[in-house]
């Protein structure tokens, strides 16, 4: 049952992170191009970017989005999830938030590879990322940050 919980919170976590994500990319730092996945489904006109600043972007806006969807997350988990106290309040935060910085980090370098190397679009790099960070921070959240 804690895991479906956690799908369900990590479902909603993971909308906030990819329609901040995708907010960030498109009105803050551009990074979408115009033939991107997201682009077409909404109908909107984006300017396309070089490879090397869409892919910086890709960076900015996904650290944008790891600070919301994280706040977001941890709310998430704390309450329906996992049982806090495990470590004082402080210590919980941080280790949630290291923990979901080790993810990001793997899935944002990801990201950014699939980007620069395979030359793969924002929104599937995007999805790449996130996929890989949810399997990193259950693992980590459950035996790291919360009492089991």
């Amino acid at each position: 049952m804690q895991f479906v919980r956690y799908a369900i919170c990590g479902g909603i976590a993971t909308v906030v992170d990819f329609v901040a994500f995708f907010l960030f990319a498109w009105l803050v730092f551009p990074a979408l191009q115009p033939d991107d996945f997201m682009v077409r489904f909404l109908g909107i006109h984006v300017e396309g970017v070089d490879e090397a600043l869409r892919a910086r972007h890709f960076f900015y806006a996904s650290v944008g989005a790891f600070v919301v969807s994280n706040l977001c997350a941890y709310l998430l988990n704390l309450f329906f999830v996992f049982e806090g106290g495990k470590h004082d309040r402080w210590l919980e935060v941080a280790l949630f938030y290291g923990v979901s910085l080790g993810s990001a980090g793997v899935g944002i370098g990801l990201g950014m590879g699939l980007i620069h190397y395979a030359g793969l679009g924002t929104t599937w790099s995007a999805l790449s990322r996130i996929a890989c960070s949810i399997l990193m921070n259950y693992v980590g959240r459950k035996w790291l940050v919360f009492k089991n």
